[in-house]
């Protein structure tokens, strides 16, 4: 059976045809010396043991490589023990463990090893659902952690004397790979090729001007000599360079943060090239883990970045800290993408959204409504967009609700 295709790589379930391939690669001490141990050779019977005894929890594969047979994967969600040995046992995340080999030495040392494990960790994220997936090699097979790092997975914690290997037990070390690496991953490349493609004000993409929901809202500090804002994912300074122009000549500064060092390079010199670098400020920081000091900021704004949080929890937690961290009579202006679609524009097909958080439109106002009780609401609409990017040489169609949210605080 079937498990995934790629443009030269099959998976498919391993099969009893397949028992002498397992036997032939098994009994290469090459092979051996990272698979199983070379005190370990298998014959039949150790194959039928260890590859075709039943269990259910277990998908046991052949790898064919531009239709040739050159080793074996398997997948399988790790149980209950493993997610306490592994640290995971106070989460309901959906995760997969996978082990591999290339048999067929011919085939190694061509980057195959990267294609395979590239291919299987999104198999198991888009279709399978993953939210992470591991895996815990050897800490001496320098060869295997090398390959998992070029494909994401990082080093989480050491697993000492964990696995029996030629006749002692070894150290190993969690590898982990997660869904949100992943789709932050493919927002970090979509976001560099905007910003190398397009400047700052430019016609042709989304930086040519700067929100007008966002400049609109900061008349309400027209009469204010010092305005301090902060701009939370501000990327190359589309808000942020507008904001500080307005303050040029009055005292007061905009705080820039962001997870992306090359954003925040390419806003300072932005902010010289506007003659606004006297008001930006700007810190390397995922918003989840910037500290906003309470009643610091007349004006906070995010836009397009809180939906690029981890969970609904750390979204609550995230306004409570910029409701928090707002003075008294100081705005929010919040801009969050909700019930998001991809479709791949050439077949048609419905893809699995990559984005941290996909609220409903109704769940995300009613969040909003109840953490910014007591406020005055300043206005609230809901407009469906629809755009088309170029995500990994696909054309996508994606398909948003955009909630500006717009709050005062008045007590």
């Amino acid at each position: 059976m079937l498990v995934f295709q790629t443009d030269v790589l099959t998976i498919r379930e391993l099969e009893q045809r397949d028992k002498n391939l397992l036997i032939s690669w098994l009994n290469d001490p090459l092979v051996l010396t990272y698979y199983g141990g070379r005190d370990c050779p298998h014959d039949g019977d150790l194959v039928d043991e260890h590859f075709y005894k039943e269990e259910e929890a277990v998908v046991r594969c052949l790898i064919e490589y531009e239709s040739q047979p050159i080793g074996y994967i398997q997948f399988y969600e790790i149980e209950e023990e493993e997610r306490r040995e592994y640290g995971y046992s106070d989460t309901t995340e959906k995760i997969y463990g996978t082990d591999q080999f290339i048999g067929d030495t011919a085939y190694w040392d061509q980057g195959i090893g990267k294609r395979l494990v590239t291919s299987m960790r999104d198999y198991l994220i888009d279709v399978l659902k993953a939210d992470r997936i591991v895996m815990d090699p050897q800490q001496w097979n320098i060869r295997a952690i090398s390959c998992y790092e070029r494909c994401g997975f990082t080093k989480v914690k050491e697993l000492p004397a964990h696995e029996m290997h030629e006749g002692e037990m070894r150290d190993c070390w969690l590898m982990a790979y997660s869904r949100i690496t992943k789709i932050r991953d493919a927002e970090r490349k979509y976001h560099e090729a905007c910003y190398e493609n397009y400047k700052l004000f430019e016609e042709g993409s989304w930086l040519a001007k700067p929100v007008k929901t966002v400049m609109d809202t900061l008349s309400f500090f027209d009469a204010y000599e010092d305005v301090t804002v902060l701009d939370l994912g501000s990327g190359v300074g589309r808000n942020s360079i507008p904001i500080a122009e307005a303050l040029k000549h009055r005292s007061g500064k905009v705080v820039c943060v962001d997870i992306m060092q090359s954003a925040l390079t390419k806003l300072l010199v932005y902010s010289e090239q506007f003659g606004v670098n006297g008001q930006i400020e700007t810190h390397l920081s995922d918003i989840v883990d910037y500290e906003i000091a309470p009643d610091t900021f007349d004006y906070i704004v995010a836009v397009s970045s809180l939906e690029h949080v981890d969970s609904e929890q750390t979204f609550i937690h995230v306004l409570n800290r910029i409701a928090n961290g707002t003075k008294v009579n100081g705005v929010n202006c919040l801009i969050v993408n909700s019930n998001l679609q991809e479709i791949d524009k050439l077949t048609g097909e419905k893809l699995t959204p990559l984005v941290e958080l996909n609220l409903t439109t109704e769940h995300l106002q009613v969040i909003l409504k109840n953490q910014y009780e007591g406020w005055e609401n300043v206005g609230t609409t809901v407009k469906k967009l629809t755009f088309e990017i170029e995500r990994n040489g696909r054309q996508i169609q994606l398909k948003t609700d955009c909630l500006t949210y717009v709050a005062r605080k008045i007590w």
